[in-house]
C-alpha cells in the first residue's frame, strides 16, 4: 500500500522553564509513581542519559522506533532511574511514571527534573518527574499553538522558548502558509522549527523572515532532529540511515549520536553496532558491552550520550529489553521486561537467534554503503535449508518498522528456515540515496536490488527459497517472479497490481488520509507526475509478463480497495484467496492466511 507516512521527532523531548511559569503544583492524580515492576507489555524503544550522566529516562515512541514494535498502543509509562554517582556501577532505583500518555522530552541542566509532555484532557501539559521517584509536578499547560508539532532535543536545558513570544509568533505562521505539521528541535542555545508544506510535504524552516525550503521531504525522513543553527545559518538535519560525516564505517539503519551536553554529534549507532567518538574514557566499559552483546546476539534499540556516559536500551530476539550504562567506572546492565506473549509464537524453539544486517553490492556481494539495499537475515540454529525472503510494503517502508522480532519474522523463522528481509529502493534505513532511488530510476531500480539479490542468493546454501511480496512489495516479488525456477513459491499479501488514483481508495481505509495529500506523498517517491505515469505503466507491463504459476498465492481482503482479485491477469494459474470482513491495513493480522502460508511452506 502506497501509505503516507510523515515523520515524526527522533526525541519526543521538551522542557519547561522554572521561572515565569505558573509556580509547579502538585500534578492531578493523572500521573502517578511506583517502585518499578516488571510486566506489562515490553515495548519500550527510547532512551535518555541525563546531565551527570547517572540518570536515564526509557518509554516508547513509535517515531523513533529501530527495532521494536509498532502494533501496540501508545505507552502510557515512563521509567526513571539512576546509577550511583560513586563505587561499582550498577542499574537501581527504577520507578514507574503512568497515567496520561507521557513523552519525555529533556532533562533539566542540573538533573534534578526530566520534563515531559503529556497528552491527557483537557489539555496538554508540561510535567516534571523525578530520577528518584518523587511526585510528579504539574508546571503548566503547553500553549495551543504547539498542538502540531513534534519536539526533539538534542541537549539537556529547560524549555523557556516554548513560551517565547517570537517562536510563537513563527508557530502562528503555519496555519497561514499552509503547513500541516511542524516538527521543532530544542538545542543548548535555541530551536529549531520545521514545517511541512501540504502541496508537497517538503520540510521548510520557519523563522522571523519567513519560511525557507531545506530540501528534505517530511514523507521521505523518520527520527528527524534539526540541530538548531547559529544566526544567519542553517539548520542540519539527520534522519534515519542519513551518513554522518567522519564517521565510518557506515551502519545500515544508523543514527547520529548526539552529546546532550554539548548538542553536537558525538558517534553514531545502528541495530548492531555503536560508534563512539572520543571514547577513550570509557573504553574498557565499551569492550566489555561488545562483548556480551556479540555472545548474547542483541540489538540496540536506542543509545543516548552525555559527556562520558552512555545509556543504552537493547533488545533480544524474544523482545526482552535491557538496559547498559557506559561510563569511566566502567559497565553495567539490567533486565528491564520480559518476553511479549501478545507477539510470540505459541512455542519458541530453545535456539539461539542470530542477526546479520549488510547491505548489497550490485554484485551481490556484502558490503555497508548508503544507498543500497539492505539484507536483514534471522536464523535459528544452524544452516538452514530453506529461506524466505520478505519485502515489506512501502514505498517509504523500512524493516524497522514492525517485523523484529514480532509479527512477520516471529511467525516465519524456525529451525531450518531463515527469514531474509530486505530494503529495496524507495525504502528507508539506506540513506536518502536508497529513498529517492525509485524517483530516479523507477521500477527499474527495484528490479535491479532483486537482481543483487539473487546473486547474493547464489552464494548461499539454501535449498528452497520463498518469496512474500506485502502491499507495496509485491513489486519487487514480481521481479522475483521473472527469475524463472529459482524461487520456490511466492505469497502476494494485499498486493498493489495497479496503481490507481489516490480518491479511489484514500477515503476507504480504517485510517482515512487527505487525497491530496497522499498524491503528493506518492509524487514525491515515484518522480513527480511523468514519473508517476511511467512507474504505472511499468507496474502494468512487470504484471502482464510475471509467470504466475501454480506454487504462486495471493491473497485479498475483501473491504481492500487498494488491492483486488480483479486486477490479475486472466488466466493466472496461481491460486487467489480472499479473505472476508479484511481491508489492506489488516491483511498482515489475519492468522487463517498465515496458517495458510506456513502449510504450503513444509
Amino acid at each position: 500500500m502506497l501509505r503516507l507516512l510523515i515523520a515524526g521527532l527522533a526525541s519526543t523531548a521538551l522542557a519547561w522553564p522554572m521561572a515565569s511559569q505558573v509556580q509547579p503544583t502538585r500534578a492531578p492524580q493523572t500521573v502517578r509513581v511506583a517502585p518499578f515492576e516488571p510486566g506489562g507489555a515490553c515495548a519500550f524503544d527510547r532512551i535518555m542519559v541525563g546531565p551527570a550522566g547517572t540518570q536515564f529516562a526509557i518509554w516508547q515512541d513509535d517515531q523513533r522506533i529501530t527495532l521494536g514494535f509498532r502494533f501496540f498502543p501508545p505507552t502510557m509509562a515512563v521509567i526513571v532511574g539512576s546509577v550511583p554517582a560513586t563505587g561499582r556501577p550498577a542499574i537501581s532505583h527504577l520507578f514507574t511514571y503512568s497515567g496520561d500518555t507521557l513523552f519525555p522530552v529533556r532533562w533539566s541542566s542540573d538533573g534534578t527534573a526530566l520534563y515531559a509532555r503529556t497528552r491527557g484532557p483537557p489539555a496538554e501539559r508540561i510535567v516534571a518527574l523525578d530520577a528518584d521517584g518523587g511526585p510528579a509536578r504539574t508546571l503548566g499547560p503547553l500553549p495551543a499553538a504547539w498542538r502540531r508539532v513534534d519536539l526533539a532535543t538534542v541537549a539537556h536545558g529547560d524549555v523557556a522558548l516554548l513560551t517565547d513570544a517570537t517562536i510563537l509568533a513563527r508557530l502562528d505562521r503555519m496555519a497561514g502558509e499552509g503547513l500541516i505539521r511542524g516538527h521543532a528541535t530544542l538545542g543548548r542555545d535555541g530551536i529549531a522549527l520545521l514545517g511541512t508544506r501540504r502541496s508537497d510535504l517538503g520540510l521548510v524552516r520557519i523563522d522571523e523572515a519567513g519560511t525557507t525550503p531545506i530540501g528534505l521531504n517530511a514523507s521521505q525522513v523518520r527520527s528527524l532532529v534539526a540541530i538548531p543553527a547559529p544566526p544567519g545559518g542553517m539548520d542540519e538535519a539527520y534522519y534515519l540511515g542519513r551518513p554522518v560525516a567522519g564517521t565510518q564505517p557506515y551502519l545500515p539503519y544508523q543514527h547520529a549520536l548526539f552529546d546532550l551536553q554539548t548538542g553536537e554529534p558525538a558517534g553514531t549507532f545502528g541495530p548492531s553496532r555503536l560508534l563512539p567518538r572520543h571514547a577513550e574514557a570509557f573504553a574498557a566499559a565499551l569492550a566489555a558491552f561488545e562483548s556480551r552483546a556479540g555472545r548474547d546476539k542483541e540489538v540496540i534499540l536506542d543509545a543516548s550520550r552525555s559527556g562520558d556516559s552512555l545509556a543504552l536500551l537493547l533488545a533480544d530476539a524474544d523482545g526482552d529489553r535491557r538496559i547498559a550504562w557506559l561510563g569511566p567506572r566502567g559497565y553495567a546492565s539490567r533486565a528491564l521486561c520480559g518476553r511479549n506473549r501478545f507477539v510470540q509464537p505459541a512455542e519458541r524453539p530453545a535456539t539461539a537467534h542470530r542477526l546479520r544486517i549488510f547491505a548489497l553490492t550490485p554484485e551481490g556481494r556484502e558490503e555497508n554503503a548508503p544507498g543500497r539495499p539492505i539484507v536483514m537475515l534471522h536464523q535459528l540454529g544452524p544452516a538452514a535449508a530453506d529461506a524466505v525472503i520478505y519485502f515489506h510494503g512501502g514505498p517509504g517502508g523500512t524493516m524497522t518498522d514492525d517485523v523484529f522480532p514480532a509479527n512477520v519474522v516471529g511467525r516465519l523463522i524456525a529451525p531450518g528456515r531463515d527469514v531474509v528481509t530486505v530494503e529495496y529502493s524507495g525504502s528507508q534505513g539506506g540513506g536518502m540515496a536508497l529513498t529517492r532511488r525509485l524517483a530516479g530510476r523507477g521500477l527499474r531500480a527495484i528490479e535491479e536490488d532483486v537482481e543483487a539479490l539473487v546473486r547474493w542468493l547464489d552464494r548461499q546454501h539454501y535449498h528452497r527459497v520463498f518469496v512474500i511480496g506485502t502491499s507495496f512489495g509485491a513489486v519487487p516479488a514480481l521481479a522475483a517472479a521473472h527469475h524463472s525456477g529459482r524461487f520456490a513459491g511466492i505469497f502476494y499479501i494485499a498486493p498493489l497490481l495497479q496503481l490507481r488514483a489516490p480518491g479511489d481508495w484514500v477515503r476507504s481505509t480504517p485510517i482515512p488520509a487527505m487525497t491530496d495529500t497522499h498524491l503528493a506523498f506518492e509524487l514525491a517517491y515515484l518522480g513527480g507526475p511523468d514519473g508517476r505515469r511511467r512507474f504505472a505503466a511499468d507496474l502494468a507491463a512487470l504484471l502482464a509478463a510475471a509467470p504466475l504459476r501454480a506454487g504462486d498465492h495471493f491473497y485479498f481482503g475483501d473491504r481492500d480497495r487498494v488491492s483486488r482479485a480483479e486486477d490479475l491477469p486472466t488466466g493466472a494459474r496461481a491460486s487467489i484467496r480472499v479473505l472476508p470482513g479484511t481491508h489492506h491495513m489488516a491483511m498482515l493480522a489475519s492468522p487463517a492466511m498465515w496458517e495458510d502460508i506456513l502449510a504450503r511452506m513444509h
